[in-house]
């Protein structure tokens, strides 16, 4: 739901329940984001192998800017890369074996 909330601020998702819409729901962008999103510079402490993860935290919602807490490089909407779910994977699995 963040990756929605952050690709389409104004989206709702729709419960269902017995092939029914029972309530629909607008998707809310969360102050802090984090493992969901890549940060670029070559110099953050979550691109050094560490099993760390990413966080960022949103500074504004229109239009979108987040921040990463490691280096503090700001992101706009179009310069964001979400993370792939082999690397999340790995960073669990380093973070399970320390």
């Amino acid at each position: 739901l963040q990756q929605i909330s952050i690709l389409s601020p104004n989206s709702k998702i729709s419960l269902i329940e017995d092939y029914k819409v029972i309530e629909k729901k607008k998707v809310k962008l969360p102050d802090i984001i984090k493992s969901l999103i890549l940060c670029r510079s070559n110099t953050c402490i979550s691109n050094s192998g560490e099993p760390i993860d990413t966080e960022f935290n949103v500074l504004e919602e229109k239009p979108l800017k987040i921040q990463c807490v490691y280096c503090n490089r700001i992101y706009k909407l179009d310069e964001i890369v979400f993370s792939s779910k082999e690397k999340i994977e790995k960073r669990v699995k380093q973070s399970i074996e320390l």
